[in-house]
């Protein structure tokens, strides 16, 4: 877990590698097409979820997910 880019009441996790981003995925959509094409895919029920929040895994850097998810 992220240590500043962990929000409680967040509705989606980001994982890339070790570390796991759980964020606002209306606010993700908002500002990236892709985000909002990757949020609004139908996601079957046995998509996986951590703490109830559907997660989304991606091949990015750690690094460059915190710079992205921390200037929005």
């Amino acid at each position: 877990r992220h240590p500043e880019l962990w929000y409680p009441d967040g509705n989606v996790v980001i994982v890339s590698k070790d570390m796991s981003f759980r964020v606002y995925g209306g606010l993700l959509a908002q500002n990236s097409p892709i985000f909002a094409d990757m949020l609004s895919l139908d996601q079957p029920g046995s998509a996986e979820k951590i703490d109830g929040c559907p997660v989304v895994r991606l091949a990015d850097q750690p690094e460059d997910l915190e710079v992205l998810l921390s200037t929005l």
